[in-house]
């Protein structure tokens, strides 16, 4: 009660505006924190979304930088040791037993390892019982102190690491490590990604990893950090009792803060790939951070500020790159952290090939004109605008954040000190201080981003014939002469004021139903178009727009296909009405409401997302987007070179080839199924857009539209005739059109070759065939996805070394035909490879042999009966919902429970017989 009494008085004072700015931010009064006398920290904090849940986090404020060159890696592999055995769960003990409580590896409980920390997570664990607290307790404890860093399970993990670096082994990992030289230079961080040296991973004695172990896993460095639906007190006792008898590290080794050295002149970097599918340029100007114990409520109000600056240079440089022959693709900016002891001011932005210099020379412009002339109150005003709107939508739902989205502030709290007073003071103290955050303050704080030293510039690219970067003399050149340029103020222009000039007139709602299992209502509407509610109460602030039309690309003739890949796209980049994309953007300043357009393979689709605040917005976009698109050839052409620009070097990338490949032998090389390529583009036109768009968008009557969210059908009733009724129809029938794509027959396999830097081997099995589409089958197939799933870990993963990632994956499809698909896909070591893929192949034929085992069906069952009740908390859960049941009259709400239940092994080794045993298998190898 005093916390909450002195929250009460902070707010109060903030929103009187007379506290001091050297005052540091209050903790958050839900959040109860202490340190134990060995120096751990921990912080814990009552939630009930969802109930009866908990997560359980240990966050190490250290990272691959504290290691020593011989143990450059193992920051990353400890963490990975952390699942090997501890004191109290031997071996694989913490995954198995999380299993059988419903916590799933990866998906769960999960790690994750930094420069600078490295953070152990078990989350949504189903409170359901006193000894499940308790054990997730020990688990942190183990992690803490007590890994057991077995010889054996070393050395069976040095295989997982290293494909782990396999697998994430990409282009922009190599250019990045081929820079850090100049970008940290003088810098211990220019020495240290969290992979480490493949070197070290293989060979390091035993002895090095404990080392490192011991010297940082203290509890000195530790906290942790507990959420979810339990009491707080007996929590605090419980970890008090717990953890204070981990013993407290004498004379421990000093953590360094390492040092990112000052640059006078500028830090120049280039790098290429062969792989690489895109050419981008950053600028960076290093800052001091600020010191921990400065981070008061004045850090607070300055942090304000440079939001408002990253959001209106980020303004200014997508209208740039939407206006026509713009200088680059895409760009952004941001003031951030960038090391422990740097912040720093960074734009960023991708280019065409060859035109890096341009691309550099624009973003430098534009930083030089924030300098120069400042922003303008337009501008400012629709910064506020959107910062305020998702202010106070945060704020109507605070009482609705589920726990993991609790967990990050403190996590970021104990690791950098970032502020953490709780989401009701930041609300009232940001709403007290921007009416006094004048524009002049903001244009001073953006002006001192720009210095005369501390800048970085790097540009990487492909290594192709044809394409080439330029040389450090020609960057130095446009760094020393881009200021000569004439330089002026940003121009403010907008076309008009209101999204409808003209009411449109009023059609009505003809006929009404309800649905009581969904617990939806369904309208008719005088044009013919299906409205369904479904109402909830989950988020205050949420309201989605789901339609469908039935046809989609497969109503459209061949040559027409390509238009349907590249509509939505292209659509939304041309704007509505009189409004430029750019226009619309300031129009829509403060709103949320968006709208996309999409066709897929079945059906045409309509998108938005807004809130019961923003409803007529969203309902006016929709109906300017039926009755008055934006076709403009100009802004269609600008569309075009991104998009050419975005594809031109695509294959460079060798995963390319092998999900290409997948695409077109799934359909059985049918000549409707064409991967996206460069060349793709030649089909289209501007003329062809155009027409794609009438015919699959010029009947609203064929749509249905579900909202979901916070919305009551009567009070939104008079929107909804007023700008969907209206919408005028042609009475015309959209149908599926069954064009013959089905899978192959029988055993049909690719093994082929791909040039790739990393020696990889991708690997994909799909088992297909017919399947009844039914509610009971498609939990069937969940069961036996997760059941393989789980051997496959066990197998290929942890006894092997064999993968980082093994992917599994069931589904089952109404059209064209039933049927149903089973997907393992991987990547591995070239030399492994074919083992590999005969045990994917042979842990199947176990499943139908003998069924599988009792516990791994009660995991499933217990991961399912964990999940459905934290899917129905979502909106976008009970979108789906909803749509399958409208779309398909499929019902995955009735007995869900029952059903998973009584699921026995024999009816999963029968259904597995029934499906697998079909005999049909495509299987695609891509080798180095």
């Amino acid at each position: 009660m005093l916390l909450m009494a002195l929250l009460l008085s902070w707010t109060t004072a903030v929103l009187a505006q007379n506290y001091n700015m050297k005052d540091m931010p209050p903790p958050d009064p839900k959040v109860r924190a202490g340190v134990l006398d060995n120096g751990m920290h921990y912080y814990i904090r009552a939630n009930n979304l969802p109930e009866k849940r908990g997560e359980f986090y240990i966050a190490n404020n250290i990272g691959a930088i504290q290691e020593n060159d011989d143990q450059n890696g193992l920051a990353h592999f400890t963490e990975h040791m952390s699942f090997n055995g501890t004191v109290h769960f031997p071996k694989k003990g913490i995954l198995d037993y999380l299993a059988t409580i419903g916590v799933k590896f990866g998906t769960n409980v999960n790690a994750s390892t930094g420069l600078e920390q490295t953070v152990f997570n078990v989350s949504n664990v189903p409170l359901t019982r006193e000894t499940i607290l308790d054990s997730c307790l020990m688990i942190l404890r183990d992690w803490a102190h007590y890994v057991a860093f077995e010889d054996e399970e070393i050395d069976l993990e040095r295989g997982v690491i290293l494909e782990e670096w396999r697998m994430y082994g990409s282009a922009q990992e190599r250019m990045s490590n081929e820079l850090a030289p100049t970008i940290y230079k003088g810098s211990k961080y220019a020495k240290r990604n969290v992979i480490g040296d493949t070197a070290v991973i293989k060979h390091f004695k035993y002895q090095t990893i404990k080392d490192f172990y011991n010297a940082w896993y203290r509890t000195d460095l530790q906290a942790v950090i507990i959420v979810g639906d339990f009491d707080v007190n007996s929590v605090e006792a419980k970890i008090k009792n717990m953890f204070s008898g981990i013993p407290k590290v004498n004379n421990p080794k000093q953590k360094e803060i390492y040092p990112l050295p000052d640059n006078s002149e500028p830090l120049i970097g280039t790098a290429t790939d062969k792989e690489a599918t895109n050419t981008m340029v950053t600028v960076s100007f290093k800052h001091e951070t600020t010191p921990d114990a400065e981070k008061n409520l004045g850090y607070m109000r300055t942090q304000l500020v440079r939001t408002f600056v990253n959001v209106m240079l980020s303004m200014r440089l997508n209208e740039l790159a939407r206006n026509e022959n713009p200088p680059f693709i895409f760009a952004r900016a941001n003031y951030g952290r960038y090391t422990a002891s740097k912040d720093a001011f960074s734009a960023m932005a991708q280019s065409s090939d060859n035109n890096s210099l341009k691309a550099l020379n624009a973003l430098l412009v534009e930083i030089q004109r924030m300098k120069q002339f400042g922003f303008i109150p337009s501008e400012y005003e629709r910064a506020k605008a959107e910062f305020t709107r998702g202010l106070e939508s945060r704020y109507m739902d605070r009482d609705k954040r589920k726990n993991r989205e609790l967990v990050r502030p403190i996590t970021s709290f104990f690791l950098t000190n970032n502020p953490n007073p709780g989401l009701e003071f930041e609300y009232a103290f940001d709403k007290a201080e921007i009416p006094g955050i004048s524009l002049e303050e903001i244009n001073s704080e953006a002006k001192s981003f720009v210095t005369d030293n501390n800048m970085i510039v790097t540009i990487t690219g492909p290594k192709k014939d044809g394409v080439s970067l330029p040389t450090l003399d020609e960057i130095k050149n446009v760094l020393n002469n881009y200021s000569k340029e004439k330089i002026g103020p940003y121009v403010d222009a907008m076309a008009g004021r209101k999204l409808i000039e003209k009411d449109p007139a009023t059609g009505k709602v003809t006929a009404s139903a309800s649905n009581a299992v969904f617990g939806t209502t369904e309208w008719i509407l005088s044009n013919g178009m299906k409205i369904v509610f479904k109402p909830t109460d989950i988020k205050e602030d949420e309201l989605s727009i789901s339609g469908w039309s039935e046809g989609g690309a497969s109503a459209l003739k061949d040559e027409e296909l390509v238009a349907a890949d590249f509509l939505g796209d292209a659509f939304s980049s041309m704007g509505l009405g009189n409004y430029t994309r750019n226009d619309l953007t300031k129009l829509l300043a403060g709103k949320r409401a968006s709208v996309s357009f999409r066709i897929d393979d079945e059906q045409d689709n309509i998108s938005a997302r807004t809130s019961p605040k923003d409803l007529e917005t969203a309902l006016q976009l929709i109906y300017m987007s039926f009755t008055n698109p934006r076709w403009n050839e100009t802004d269609y052409k600008t569309w075009l070179e991104k998009v050419k620009a975005s594809l031109v070097n695509a294959d460079a990338e060798p995963r390319k080839a092998f999900t290409d490949t997948i695409e077109v032998m799934l359909a059985n090389h049918n000549k409707r199924i064409q991967p996206i390529t460069y060349k793709s583009l030649d089909k289209l036109s501007f003329g062809l857009l155009q027409q794609v768009f009438r015919e699959r968008f010029s009947d609203p009557g064929n749509f249905t539209l579900l909202f979901t969210g916070k919305v009551n059908p009567d009070a939104v009733k008079p929107l909804i005739e007023k700008y969907l009724a209206s919408l005028p129809t042609i009475a015309q029938k959209d149908v599926y059109v069954d064009r013959g794509i089905r899978p192959p027959k029988g055993h049909l396999s690719r093994d082929f070759q791909r040039t790739s830097t990393t020696p990889r081997t991708s690997i994909y099995v799909n088992y297909n065939g017919k399947c009844a589409y039914s509610v009971d089958n498609k939990l069937l197939g969940a069961a036996m996805r997760h059941i393989l799933e789980l051997r496959y870990i066990e197998k290929i993963r942890e006894d092997e070394g064999g993968a980082y990632s093994v992917r599994v994956s069931f589904n089952t499809q109404k059209l064209p035909a039933e049927g149903f698909n089973f997907i393992v896909t991987f990547e591995t070591d070239p030399v492994k490879a074919d083992k590999l893929i005969g045990i994917v192949h042979s842990e199947i034929d176990k499943l139908l042999k003998n069924g599988p085992a009792d516990a791994d069906l009660q995991k499933f069952k217990e991961y399912a009966l964990k999940q459905r009740p934290e899917d129905m908390k979502e909106n976008m859960w009970w979108s789906a919902q909803v749509q399958e049941f409208y779309v398909n009259k499929t019902d995955y709400i009735t007995g869900y429970e029952t059903k998973v239940k009584t699921l026995n092994t024999k009816a999963v080794q029968d259904f597995a017989k029934k499906m697998l045993g079909q005999d049909n298998v495509l299987q695609i190898i891509m080798r180095p």
